[in-house]
């Protein structure tokens, strides 16, 4: 199953879960809702909550994890890919997490503009765990990649406990 994300921040998020998030948040949309993200707004750090388990067992469907847009990325680092929207297939996702195989040429930066009159694609390569699979995406369709610093602490605990009762 592929993984997508769904802003970790919402108004329904009951209050002890904001305060955990504070630091770490992206402005309130609800869980679940369909949008199209705009990684320009965003904070430094954000958090988003896994949907999927592709990346199991490294982290897990309903865990919240946490990005830093300014994060240097090398290769096996964990990132979040936001698609520009209009090349998201209905019913796709817009952001993934995948680890990092090989991450845009030195010097190019996302979002970024190709020439019609090219013919050079760059892209970057990345893969998911479960089951084991490469995936390509092309950089210019690409809105972000930013650098999965972890996970929250107790959203896996609370994970753990909701699977257990």
């Amino acid at each position: 199953m592929p993984n997508t994300l769904v802003p970790a921040a919402a108004p329904g998020l009951p209050v002890d879960r904001r305060r955990e998030l504070a630091a770490c948040h992206t402005p309130g949309v609800a869980p679940g809702l369909s949008l199209e993200l705009d990684p320009e707004s965003f904070p430094d750090r954000y958090g988003m909550i896994l949907e999927g388990s592709c990346i199991e067992p490294e982290f897990h469907d309903g865990q919240t994890l946490v990005f830093d847009k300014r994060a240097p990325i090398a290769p096996g680092d964990f990132v979040i890919l936001i698609a520009r929207p209009e090349i998201v297939p209905p019913g796709c996702p817009q952001a993934m997490v995948k680890r990092l195989v090989m991450g845009p040429p030195s010097g190019l930066s996302i979002p970024c503009e190709m020439s019609p009159e090219s013919d050079v694609v760059f892209a970057v390569l990345a893969e998911q765990l479960n089951p084991p699979r490469s995936v390509t995406f092309r950089v210019d369709h690409l809105l972000a990649l930013h650098k999965c610093v972890g996970a929250l602490a107790s959203s896996a605990a609370r994970r753990r406990k909701s699977k257990t009762a």
